[in-house]
């Protein structure tokens, strides 16, 4: 018989068992009749001559036995008994098994559901992107005018073209900015993603087309290429229905038209992970944006992201750029000729740090994983209890001859079991759970998978399997040593058997348990006490009751200054009016209009102090200007500490004002009144002198987290620079300002018909992506801490359970000789406790280590707040103390006559 003839022969039996056992029994009989006929020939009876040749066969059990190790089938008949074993074993404990399944199922579904985050984000990179790792952005690092260091990703497009030409550092080199593109207009516009890139972005991302193709070199040639867009794969099936004629047909964005040249793949984002709904040629951008002609070498000009594939070493690379950067600018910047070119990974933001949700999702992962440890730790302990009350047999099957290790491989198979199941359970909660966690913590993410892909399934399936063998392992190796013969003759409650020798194993394994819970209640407590700091932090204004009313008009005639002047006119009448009707409504407090104001945009003005050569280190030279119209400062909430507001008679041609805020005027005019003093104000009004007119308190322009800057406020409308592009803010009566915009909308309907879109947001919606990280890490936190404390609670009551039922015998002496019940209690309930205690000192030590860790995540608090830890330590004890009442009641509960004749 040939060997593939023989391996086909082993498939089949080991396939067909039970076929396979039926032809040998019908040869072993074949065998044995011939032989017993030979003797029937030789004149012996039926019987004898059957019974010598079963005899002389040798036992039709050992050769079916051969045969069947011989075909594979013993071990797949070994198998199927331990699984048989091991079902029988759950069954009749479905108490344990439904405990341990489901506090598995909690750790391995939080671990699959953070591996699909952390998997998505760091491991594979932006979706469609070949070989994320040899990517790189570049940035900046120079010295301000204020003296500080700054390190930016923005970049001016001449330094991409630069790179492109003369650099080796990159085999590609891609620009793009990323923007938002009208669709529609009035109040049913809306606004889609949209990346403006230069064509060598797709080659960068080694990515083909879905249909069609990617605009080419020649389309994306400045200062003016082609008009042609890229859609990308989700536009294309929700706005055109995944109609494949798309493709040389005219769609019309922010009032331009654009021929569709393809399709990009489904997922694909470029670079980012934010949805792109249509790619452009970056040589579009700056007429969409109104740059000056001269953006393709002005290293003043269009801003850009830069990123390339390296083709030598990253330090190799940054030297390179670093000098071609230096020799290449053409400027009056100084600071240009000593900067210095850094290249990151392409998941930083543009000021060169990881985003705070990136970091909050690492950690995250990370409390996932102590998660499961502790979901370990507490099975395993149950797991421990439970081999002490079937000591007896496991006893009895070792005395019967099942060998030592075949007693550990069904208990590690039982484990195993159990954490498959349990994984089995957590996918489920990973798939409702993650997509969750994913809208909440990253709702600016691409996520095109389902939360549970395939390789999430493998990420669980290996950590069940390594959980359930640590998990069965432990106790199993625990129970082999124990003495049979003692756990023979011993009874019910005794310790012959050795397996009270688990005690401090036991006690190890809660210490680790609180101790890690105690680490994640105090992380949990950090973040809810940053997100209480964030809702009562004084930003300068309200952001719940305002509204901010984004309108955007026609472009304005600027064909000649006659022509700008007379739109800059129509505009200001036009706010005006939208003001004053915005007031009248039901429901509104004030209204206002502002170019400027606070999480809407910056614009920077250049300050001097006529007489003064320079200022104060402080003052910086710089501020931020916001235009004012009156009432605004009632509307968003800012406070005035001295002097004025603006009002109507601040208007075009009026004497030049000024209202500074608080750090501005201590900076300029320490100790004294800033009110009448004279500043000049960068392009402004021409005159020789601006006065201040009052001092406003500091307000978070731009971020909750930011040093105090300088701030000038100016009479709205009185310079025409800052009438296009203002915002209308509106003040509701109610604490939801919301329940305006219906009233709101529909008012700009009929007084405003030929406006192009509308967005209207409250400042506490604007303000939202930054507080989100914290929001999302307080939830999470607390989340996965109560669940881990609720775990560490059952493990301590199971526990303590236990030895209440191990210590009967000594209890109902104890009460027997005049013990009381009080003493009864303090020495079960002392065992936990001291537990709970040594875990919380341990836990402290841990917390306090890994506080630097924390503490970029925290919002001006302490990752080391002693307070912190202390009421967190105090909780654990109180909840380990509740975990051990019960048990430790019955305990006092216990007949020493019951007890006593039970031995």
């Amino acid at each position: 018989m040939s060997r593939l003839t023989g391996w086909l022969y082993t498939l089949r039996a080991l396939v067909r068992r039970n076929a396979a056992d039926h032809e040998m029994a019908e040869e072993i009989a074949f065998h044995i009749d011939r032989q017993a006929r030979k003797h029937e020939s030789h004149g012996l009876s039926r019987e004898e001559a059957r019974e010598l040749a079963m005899q002389e066969f040798g036992g039709a059990t050992r050769w079916r036995e051969e045969a069947r190790r011989a075909r594979g089938s013993g071990l797949v008949d070994t198998i199927e008994q331990d699984a048989r074993e091991t079902a029988r074993a759950l069954r009749r404990d479905p108490a344990f098994a439904l405990m341990a399944i489901v506090t598995l199922a909690l750790a391995l579904g939080a671990n699959a559901a953070m591996f699909g985050i952390i998997d998505r984000l760091l491991l594979r990179g932006p979706e469609h992107v070949a070989a994320p790792q040899q990517l790189a952005r570049i940035y900046v690092t120079r010295r301000t005018r204020g003296g500080q260091v700054a390190t930016l990703g923005w970049q001016p497009y001449v330094l991409y073209t630069s790179a492109r030409d003369h650099a080796r550092a990159f085999s590609t080199v891609a620009a793009y900015v990323s923007d938002r593109l009208r669709v529609g207009s009035g109040t049913e516009a809306r606004f889609i993603p949209a990346t403006y890139a230069s064509s060598d972005l797709f080659s960068l991302a080694q990515v083909h087309p879905a249909l069609g193709r990617f605009y080419t070199a020649r389309e994306d040639r400045p200062p003016a290429g082609a008009q042609v867009a890229v859609l990308g794969y989700r536009f294309w099936q929700g706005e055109f229905g995944g109609d494949s004629s798309i493709v040389g047909r005219i769609v019309t964005l922010s009032s331009r038209a654009y021929r569709v040249v393809g399709v990009a793949p489904q997922g694909f984002t470029g670079i980012e992970r934010s949805p792109v709904d249509v790619w452009l040629p970056m040589s579009d951008w700056p007429l969409d944006h109104h740059v000056p002609s001269d953006w393709p070498t002005n290293w003043r000009g269009t801003q850009t992201s830069i990123v390339g594939r390296l083709a030598v070493p990253r330090q190799v690379a940054e030297a390179e750029l670093t000098a071609l950067v230096r020799h290449a600018y053409v400027g009056n910047d100084r600071s240009m000729r000593s900067a210095r070119v850094s290249l990151r990974s392409i998941s930083y933001n543009m000021t060169g740090v990881e985003p705070p949700e990136l970091r909050v999702a690492r950690l995250l992962a990370g409390v996932a994983l102590v998660m499961l440890l502790v979901a370990a730790a507490n099975v395993t302990n149950l797991t421990l209890a439970r081999a002490v009350r079937r000591r007896r047999e496991i006893s009895v099957r070792v005395a019967l001859g099942a060998g030592r290790w075949h007693v550990v491989r069904l208990m590690v198979l039982e484990s195993v079991t159990i954490a498959l199941l349990g994984g089995l359970l957590g996918l489920v909660l990973a798939h409702w759970g993650g997509a969750l966690i994913r809208r909440t913590l990253l709702p600016n993410v691409a996520w095109s998978a389902m939360p549970v892909d395939g390789r999430v399934l493998l990420w669980t399936a290996m950590a069940a399997v390594l959980t359930g063998i640590i998990v069965g392992l432990i106790p199993a190796l625990r129970v082999i040593r124990g003495d049979v013969s003692a756990a023979l003759h011993g009874s019910r409650t005794s310790s012959g058997s050795g397996i009270d020798s688990h005690g401090p194993t036991r006690a190890a394994l809660q210490v680790v348990q609180f101790a890690l819970s105690l680490v994640l209640l105090f992380a949990a407590g950090l973040f809810v006490k940053s997100l209480y700091d964030i809702r009562h932090l004084d930003l300068g204004y309200d952001s719940d009751r305002v509204l901010a009313v984004d309108i955007s008009f026609p472009p304005p005639d600027s064909s000649s200054e006659d022509a700008a002047a007379r739109s800059a006119v129509a505009a200001h009448a036009r706010y005006e009016d939208l003001r004053a009707r915005f007031a009248r409504l039901p429901g509104v407090a004030s209204a206002s209009i502002a170019f400027g104001s606070p999480l809407s945009g910056v614009d920077i003005l250049r300050v001097r102090v006529p007489g003064r050569d320079s200022l104060p280190p402080g003052a910086g030279g710089i501020a931020i200007v916001t235009a004012a119209a009156p009432g605004y400062f009632e509307t968003v909430g800012t406070r005035m500490l001295h002097g004025r507001t603006f009002s109507t008679d601040d208007a075009f041609g009026t004497e030049p004002v000024v209202i500074v805020n608080q750090t501005m005027a201590k900076a300029l005019w320490p100790g004294d009144d800033a009110i009448g003093r004279c500043i000049m104000l960068g392009r402004l009004h021409g005159g020789p002198c601006t006065r201040v007119v009052g001092v406003a308190q500091d307000v978070h322009h731009v971020a909750l987290k930011e040093d105090a800057l300088n701030q000038v406020y100016v009479p709205w409308g009185q310079d025409r620079h800052f009438i296009a592009g203002s915002v209308l803010l509106v003040r509701s009566n109610d604490d939801d300002a919301t329940a305006l915009v219906p009233e709101l909308t529909g008012l700009l309907r009929h007084a405003a018909p030929d406006m192009q879109s509308v967005e209207i947001k409250t400042f506490e919606q604007l303000l939202d992506p930054q507080v989100r990280p914290w929001r999302v890490g307080a939830t999470l936190f607390t989340l996965f801490g109560a669940i881990v404390v609720v775990v560490a609670a059952i493990g301590l009551f199971s526990v303590v359970s236990y030895l209440v039922t191990q210590r009967t015998h000594e209890l109902g002496v104890r009460i027997a000789l005049g013990a009381r019940r009080a003493h009864v209690l303090r020495l079960i309930m002392g065992s936990g406790l001291r537990t709970a205690i040594v875990g919380a000192v341990v836990g402290g030590a841990a917390a306090i280590a890994i506080g630097p860790l924390v503490q970029p995540l925290l919002f001006d608090n302490r990752a080391r707040d002693p307070w912190m830890l202390a009421a967190v330590a105090t909780g654990l004890l109180v909840v380990a103390a509740a975990a051990s009442l019960w048990p430790s009641w019955r305990a006092t509960r216990v007949d020493p006559l019951i007890s006593l004749r039970a031995e």
